[in-house]
């Protein structure tokens, strides 16, 4: 079977990333996904064509010329909740060209709508990689697990797949050209989360974390065609703390000299700063904190399994360690303003280096989602062309918003200039690995240039 996997083109110019946990943002990165699905078919003695027309800027004209040309009996794409009325226009190019498609639902609980609302074979809703090398060793759909399809008696959806993902071999990194990509990479290292915080797409998914081994020969492979700074996709470094150190010693034992950053907990670094001093050694350039609130009542109300002062902790320590944190906090989740201003005092007391308000999104799949049904009111998000269920207090959850971000302006001023200082002291205090960077990288430049 001659198989296509797609990455779908973007939207009005605009490059939009797909991967599990990280989507819809714009971005024309090598699709971390794609690159393990490839890796996992070929080590099962499949071979398939990859096409990235996110990255080259490909049109969806173009696309069914290229379609036509290959001629596969299967087209592979990955479809956005929040441009799922655009991506699934390949959908209907398949239909007339008499092509099988198949929808990788992101997140995973909307394999349903796909199927429900465009002309997909079926949608995926759990462990991709292996329910695709189901369908392709029997061809049919006759008990394949983890997908959801239509037919005459209407919409179903088959029962999840678990396990698989700690197995993963290799990614395929022959899809990693630098000349096309660039030096950053987005990697993904686990799927699922321990903890079930109500708003997360992954809160209902098993944990599941690569071995460690075949993650140090995918950085040093990917390292090799000219990675520099990495952004391990996961949830979250802090979890398992052996696994962590063994990569650290790993990317030191291999020479893989790159920046990186990726997720942490605070109610698991709680302040150690043996913990990120380590991390920092290693090559660790920034964290990101879910604190989502900064209220214990909203923090136990989405079951996040962690307390301010832990927040508090860890964000102190992450600025004495001089390790640059963000962190989200989350609106909409039944807040009151006098939250808020306590909100505002505690931020202008830590000053924390980058804080940033988010609009609460209750995601299919989620428990937040099951919380607001029926109850629900749909409102249009900034460049999404699908609107996204949140609770009928999103007026008033929006001027909360807005009188946050106006009280903390002044200290977000104050941390750029923080942040500058310190990125100032890193590039002092690393000369030999920024100039080989730097040199590296007009090299690698230098040498597109003169093969394009």
């Amino acid at each position: 079977m001659n198989v296509l996997l797609l990455n779908l083109p973007r939207y009005e110019g605009m490059p939009i990333e797909r991967e599990e946990c990280c989507y819809g943002i714009p971005s024309a990165n090598l699709p971390s996904h794609m690159a393990q699905i490839s890796g996992f078919l070929k080590q099962a003695g499949i071979s398939i064509d990859f096409y990235d027309a996110n990255n080259r800027g490909t049109s969806f004209e173009e696309i069914k010329r290229i379609i036509k040309k290959i001629k596969p009996d299967l087209v592979i794409s990955t479809v956005t909740v929040s441009y799922m009325p655009y991506e699934a226009q390949i959908a209907t190019i398949c239909k007339k060209e008499n092509i099988k498609c198949i929808a990788i639902s992101c997140p995973f609980g909307y394999a349903e709508d796909l199927v429900k609302k465009y002309p997909f074979y079926f949608a995926i809703h759990s462990e991709p990689e292996q329910v695709i090398l189901d369908y392709l060793n029997t061809g049919k759909l006759e008990n394949l697990k983890g997908i959801a399809y239509k037919d005459e008696n209407g919409v179903h959806k088959t029962p999840s797949l678990e396990g698989n993902y700690s197995k993963m071999p290799q990614i395929d990194v022959d899809l990693f050209d630098p000349k096309h990509y660039g030096s950053f990479f987005k990697y993904q290292y686990s799927r699922g989360c321990p903890y079930s915080c109500s708003f997360c797409v992954w809160s209902p998914l098993k944990w599941q974390i690569k071995n460690i081994e075949v993650v140090l020969d995918d950085l040093e492979s990917l390292y090799k065609k000219g990675l520099r700074t990495l952004h391990l996709l996961g949830a979250q470094i802090s979890t398992n703390l052996n696994w962590t150190y063994k990569m650290l010693d790993g990317l030191e034992q291999r020479r893989i000299k790159v920046r990186w950053g990726g997720d942490i907990r605070s109610n698991e670094v709680n302040g150690d700063k043996h913990f990120l001093s380590r991390v920092k050694e290693g090559g660790c350039n920034w964290l990101l904190i879910g604190g989502e609130s900064l209220s214990q009542n909203l923090l136990d109300g989405i079951n996040k399994k962690q307390t301010v002062d832990q927040i508090k902790n860890t964000i102190n320590a992450c600025y004495e360690e001089k390790i640059y944190l963000k962190s989200g906090i989350i609106f909409n989740l039944e807040e009151t303003m006098d939250d808020v201003k306590e909100y505002v005092d505690i931020i202008k007391d830590l000053k924390p280096f980058d804080f940033y308000p988010l609009m609460a999104r209750a995601e299919k799949g989620t428990p937040l989602y099951e919380k607001w049904y029926p109850d629900l009111d749909y409102v249009q998000v900034k460049n999404w062309l699908v609107k996204i269920p949140t609770p009928p207090d999103l007026k008033n959850a929006q001027k909360r918003m807005d009188y946050f971000e106006k009280q903390t302006k002044s200290v977000k001023l104050q941390n750029r200039r923080r942040y500058r200082i310190l990125k100032l002291r890193e590039v002092v205090g690393n000369l030999g690995f920024y100039s080989k960077l730097y040199s590296e990288g007009a090299l690698r430049r230098l040498r597109i240039q003169k093969s394009v």
